[in-house]
């Protein structure tokens, strides 16, 4: 239930221009933000003096973790979880593949409606989602097929080891009083 909501929302996030154009490995603080947004519906971060609380969400309650409760819960819990879901949503795929011939045969976007719902639930899907009129379904499905390939990455990552000081950083950030102007010139 938990990778479910981390692969929804990582499925939204790719949709942002900021997330795709971005080198967030690159960029602490973009890489905080993101870690936060990815794990939001999960886990929550706050920020109590200069020390990073973990909190886990469970059922509208939350709950505050400690770094081990938080590498077990990343180990052996959402992890597994995740590549659960995305082993399923790969196996989907490799059986629409083995249905292009029935997806070429298809030209109304009705007759495939369904099948591209249970593909790309964050799309919308009231109108035709195809850029050109010649463009076939099966190549359209393999265009916007989903990369999971950064979310478990982004995952294994921060399983262990979590980026404290530029999670600290990033939520410190607003709070201008902390910052120490360090220029001589006027």
């Amino acid at each position: 239930m938990d990778g479910q909501a981390i692969v929804e929302n990582y499925r939204r996030m790719t949709n942002e221009v900021e997330f795709t154009e971005l080198n967030i490995d690159r960029l602490l603080l973009h890489n905080a933000k993101y870690i936060i947004r990815l794990l939001s519906p999960v886990l929550e971060f706050k920020r109590t003096g200069e020390t990073l609380n973990i909190l886990k969400k469970t059922q509208g309650i939350l709950e505050t973790m400690s770094i081990n409760e938080y590498r077990h819960y990343m180990a052996f819990t959402l992890i597994p979880d995740v590549e659960r879901i995305i082993k399923n949503h790969n196996d989907f795929l490799l059986k629409s593949s083995s249905l292009d011939h029935g997806l070429v045969r298809c030209r109304r976007f009705s007759e495939v409606r369904d099948f591209l719902k249970e593909l790309f639930p964050e799309m919308d899907l009231t109108v035709d989602p195809r850029k050109g009129i010649g463009e076939s379904w099966s190549a359209f499905i393999r265009n916007h097929r989903p990369n999971f390939a950064p979310l478990t990455r982004v995952l294994y990552n921060i399983s262990y080891t979590i980026p404290g000081d530029a999670l600290l950083s990033y939520l410190t950030g607003p709070d201008h009083d902390n910052w120490i102007i360090t220029s001589d010139s006027d």
